[in-house]
């Protein structure tokens, strides 16, 4: 039986390993009930968004990387994830839950809160001002290309560089919010564990050398990298979970 509507209960938090196909592929149940995901990747994978097209991906490169090419059910650029540096975790609030809004825009703004309160209590240097992106999309030369090269509602930005990136899959039973941050050094990811800016060499666009080394400076200087460990991040987000 679901809860009524406005009502409070407790956040389960369990443990899926498997590939990005494997763990995009997941399901709702219903009832759905408030729960975070913690995301285990098992191979590294490129995740284009609904629409966008195979053609961005470079194949020359992808048969040198042993990575995955899959699709992700919601819309946006493409997202790189690594088993060593991407913390992934899924945050499922049912439709009859009082954090539901129906306004999509709108309804990131709880998880962005939630966010600045985790990243808060890991007392982690560099991250002040720490602010929830407004909307509507903010979008760059890179943006339709890549997700993290834009800003959406509800996404986390420190000093204007972001930090949480967030998407959402809406169905019958609830909302599945993804959320995504890449972990390395909190000025920039090293060459050797790589960060955003690793996804430029994967794609065959923009064909342009100019552009391409743009995106990639734009993503290396625009999105931080969280220096935590990954249990530590998982951790203080589900204490700053709301009640």
């Amino acid at each position: 039986m679901s809860a009524p509507p406005g009502s409070r209960s407790a956040w389960s938090v369990v443990r899926h390993g498997g590939t990005a196909a494997e763990l995009h592929a997941l399901e709702l149940v219903t009832p759905a009930a408030r729960s975070v995901w913690d995301m285990a990747l098992t191979r590294d994978a490129l995740v284009l968004g609904s629409t966008q097209p195979h053609a961005v991906v470079d194949p020359a490169v992808l048969d040198d990387e042993a990575l995955d090419v899959v699709r992700r059910r919601s819309g946006g650029g493409a997202v790189l994830l690594r088993a060593r540096d991407s913390f992934w975790v899924d945050v499922v609030v049912p439709r009859d839950d009082e954090l539901w809004v129906d306004d999509v825009g709108r309804s990131f703004d709880w998880l962005g809160r939630t966010w600045i309160r985790a990243l808060r209590a890991l007392d982690h240097d560099g991250l002040e001002p720490l602010t929830t992106f407004p909307g509507p999309m903010r979008r760059t030369a890179g943006s339709e290309l890549v997700c993290f090269a834009g800003l959406g509602p509800g996404e986390v930005t420190a000093g204007g560089r972001k930090v949480i990136g967030l998407s959402q899959r809406r169905t019958r039973a609830g909302a599945r919010f993804q959320c995504l941050a890449y972990l390395g050094p909190a000025r920039g990811a090293s060459a050797e564990r790589g960060g955003a800016e690793a996804i430029v060499p994967l794609l065959a666009a923009p064909a342009d050398p100019g552009a391409r080394t743009a995106l990639e400076a734009y993503l290396r200087s625009g999105v931080v990298a969280l220096d935590v460990a990954a249990p530590a991040l998982l951790d203080a987000f589900v204490a700053a979970l709301p009640d």
